[in-house]
């Protein structure tokens, strides 16, 4: 197939089409666009809107949502030959969209989130042809549709539930309201000869080390009378070597085979193992002659999803098992790279480069995005990062049409075909939290969803056989819920738990609680198998700050009005994120038991308090294999320039948190417990599938006593008790733990005692942290949030 790109420049009017319906006077304009692009972009790049990102302009996007969008570009088309055609493929575009080519309407779509590819309509002509593309207003499409008394969502992102955009484009608590429209993917002219492999999907049904068994599904053009002796022939390469090879004998132009590999080169988790991708050449060959050829990549890996209804004390269970052996997931959310959607593939490489080596071998595509482009699979493909994928739903009650569900359909195949092929993709989830709200808003019974209890599920299991499928995360079933009633006192009925009291139940959790002291009882106590979302805000930097904020917008943060707009509350305080801000602040008093006057200050003890939170999230976790299987915390990076939960600010400046996350998230990692008898306890963690003998030494941080060493040998892919230390709980006190498993070097540190702990004494533990670590790039971030 050749593909002819149709992207660039092209012409872009637009007009209010709000004012239109309403009799008002709205004339036209008419810019320079480019494909793809949202038109926000085309609007900045005009003049007519400033960078969207700074001081409050984003609100200034709001008034956009009510506009008609109408694309023009010009394209030649060449001649066919016999037996070609030609195709008009859209990738993405936003969101609701009429097609015409030459003045002939020839097509309408409602998804931005999937691509639509169309025959070429009759109306083209050889040579020059205009191709337009109407876009109507979101906001007015869904105040046409019906609702039912069953639907719900957040009042200030109501409208998304008809329509097929990212969830947080309409608004979120760590996204900007920022709608959108345009076309955001790119445009093709494909043009498919008599001969075509227009669908291939590899699949691995079972695998070890000695032999793989590989089921191949294949759909076929072809011109040959009697598909009269037609072969096509699979061949796998590594690193340019020939690997494998296979001849199917069709039969017929749909089919479905299997075959085995010996000696395959498997795909594991980062940290497990090596992550080999498979190059994969298919060709439909005739005689001596190849008719056509098809080239994709393959990983070599089987997935499967353990886990139990309900969580009892601990006698819950949720683990992956990657061929065969239990994985401990050690990871972090991935939202949207950019608010601007366009712009988010630019962002992979960096982004991705913070998850492999902040060792992160998980990462969980949130339910309020879009589905991210092959290139971002790609990358986790060969990074060995695996991804658990929500479907783009999130926190609400979608409906339960029939035309719902067919849309719901119709975007789970596209999607799911698309994907399939990558061996990082480890799961599907049906939405983010609708099963929680279901029953803690209005006591639906989240079993009867029949978006993510039958649509989806059918599909997958017509088109994605071979990996598993959650309905939700967390998931809950009403036998959850009953047993959850039957159990009314919860020792976390002190936070939001008490509105949901299944959740305890659930094997699979979102565990934010109140967001207190990280060390509260709700924190310590947490008992679910699996934690999918948890974090705590931290700060980013002045030089961050000063890159979005107005000079005299910096500090104070109390009453600031630019300081609401960047924690994602587009409606000022009395909107329902401004508790963000105030939230934080409390925060940094749960743990330095007082209120910095100074911005310098305010940094370095968010960062600190969010820093010191994620750290012991995830140590905590790992002290509990298997007892919990994994944590993916909340989460790595930002969409925008924000206050938030991320641990690297949009412009990629790496919070304190981010250091400390990466000694926690280390193969081999050594950490100490909370206090127990007057003790706390060195527990070692060992993520891989070796043995690990383990010389270590614990030392005082500002002293330099040796307070412990040792040598102990960990089974492989568990976690032991090593040793302790008698320490008394009024002790405030840095420790730093060093050692060398099987020759490699590690890390890392503990800060004991209860809050209040001195500015002071933080700040001097902190470069202590930072010199014990030695990395050049944590010298940077120290020498930003810690003024002398």
């Amino acid at each position: 197939m050749k593909q002819l790109s149709l992207s660039g420049q092209c012409r872009l009017r637009f007009y209010d089409e709000e004012a239109r319906r309403r009799g008002m006077p709205s004339p036209e304009t008419e810019i320079e666009a480019v494909i793809p692009g949202n038109v926000e972009l085309d609007l900045m790049r005009s003049g007519i809107l400033p960078e969207l990102y700074q001081a409050n302009n984003i609100k200034l996007a709001r008034a956009y949502e009510f506009y008609h969008w109408h694309y023009t570009l010009k394209f030649r088309m060449p001649e066919l030959s016999a037996g070609q055609h030609a195709f008009l493929h859209f990738l993405g575009v936003d969101c609701i969209a009429d097609y015409s080519l030459n003045g002939e309407k020839f097509a309408h779509t409602e998804n931005a989130l999937i691509d639509h590819r169309f025959p070429m309509p009759d109306s083209v002509r050889i040579g020059e042809n205009t191709l337009e593309i109407d876009i109507a207003s979101p906001l007015i499409f869904a105040e046409a549709q019906p609702n039912d008394a069953f639907e719900w969502a957040y009042h200030i992102n109501y409208e998304s539930l008809t329509v097929r955009k990212a969830p947080s484009q309409y608004g979120w608590d760590i996204m900007p309201r920022l709608v959108s429209a345009g076309i955001w993917k790119d445009v093709m002219l494909e043009i498919e000869d008599a001969n075509e492999i227009a669908e291939l999907y590899l699949a691995t049904v079972d695998a070890n080390s000695a032999s793989a068994k590989l089921g191949c599904s294949f759909r076929l053009r072809t011109d040959v009378p009697y598909h009269d002796g037609l072969i096509l022939r699979l061949t796998g390469s590594l690193d340019g070597v020939r690997a494998f090879r296979y001849d199917h004998t069709v039969r017929f132009p749909n089919g479905n085979f299997f075959f085995r590999v010996e000696n395959p080169a498997l795909w594991w988790p980062r940290g497990y193992g090596d992550a080999p991708i498979y190059e994969i050449k298919a060709e439909l060959i005739c005689g001596e002659e190849v008719l056509a050829d098809y080239q994709t990549t393959f990983g070599i890996r089987t997935v499967k999803l353990v886990h139990s209804e309900i969580s009892d004390e601990y006698d819950g269970d949720f683990h992956f098992e990657i061929n065969g052996q239990k994985i401990f997931c050690r990871g972090s959310n991935w939202v949207p790279a950019d608010a601007l959607h366009s712009r988010s593939a630019s962002r992979y490489e960096k982004m991705l480069e913070l998850f492999a080596d902040s060792g992160c071998n998980i990462l969980r595509c949130w339910g309020g995005n879009c589905y991210e482009g092959d290139e971002f699979f790609d990358r986790c493909d060969r990074l060995g990062i695996m991804v658990w994928q929500d479907f783009a739903m999130a926190c609400a009650f979608y409906p339960q049409t029939d035309s719902f569900a067919e849309a719901m359909k119709a975007e789970a195949e596209a999607t799911a075909k698309r994907l399939r092929r990558h061996p990082s993709l480890i799961l599907w989830s049906g939405d983010n939290e609708c099963d929680a709200h279901l029953w803690s808003i209005a006591k639906h019974d989240p079993d009867k969803n029949r978006i993510t209890r039958d649509v989806l599920p059918e599909v997958l299991r017509r088109v994605d056989p071979f990996r598993p499928y959650l309905p939700s995360s967390p998931y809950a079933t009403m036998r959850t819920i009953k047993q959850a009633d039957r159990l009314k006192s919860t020792p976390y009925s002190e936070t939001w738990v008490s509105a949901e009291p299944y959740k305890p139940l659930l094997p699979e959790d979102h565990p934010w609680g109140s967001r207190d002291y990280f060390k509260s009882p709700y924190y310590r106590n947490l008992r679910c198998p699996f934690i999918s979302e948890i974090g705590y805000h931290g700060s980013c930097d002045r030089e961050s700050m000063e890159s979005f904020l107005s000079p005299d917008k910096l500090w104070p943060w109390q009453g600031n009005d630019e300081w609401i707009t960047h924690a994602a509350e587009m409606y000022g305080e009395a909107g329902p994120y401004a508790y963000r801000i105030p939230l934080m602040a409390r925060q940094i008093y749960q743990l330095f038991g007082s209120q910095p006057d100074n911005l310098e200050d305010y940094i370095f003890m968010s960062q600190v308090s969010q820093a010191e939170a994620d750290k012991y999230f995830i140590e905590s976790s790992r002290q509990l294999k298997w007892t919990r299987s994994g944590i993916i915390w909340w989460n790595m990076i930002d969409g925008w320039p924000q206050f938030s939960d991320a641990v690297v600010s949009w412009d990629y400046h790496k919070k304190l948190a981010y250091y400390y996350i990466r000694q926690s998230q280390q193969n081999v990692m050594l950490s100490f417990d909370e206090p127990r008898d007057w003790s706390i306890r060195l527990y070692a963690a060992n993520d891989t599938f070796e043995e690990q003998n383990i010389t270590y030494r614990v030392t005082d941080g500002d002293s330099g006593a040796l307070l412990l060493h040792g040598q102990t040998r960990v089974p492989s892919n568990s976690t032991i008790g090593v040793n302790g230390i008698d320490i008394a709980w009024s002790e405030k006190r840095l420790l730093l733990i060093e050692w060398e498993a099987n020759g490699i070097r590690g890390v890392n540190h503990y800060i004991h005692g209860t809050p209040a702990f001195a500015l002071n004494d933080m700040k001097r533990w902190v470069k202590t942290i930072a010199g014990f670590i030695s990395r050049d790039d944590m010298y940077e971030t120290i020498s930003r949030i810690i003024k002398e």
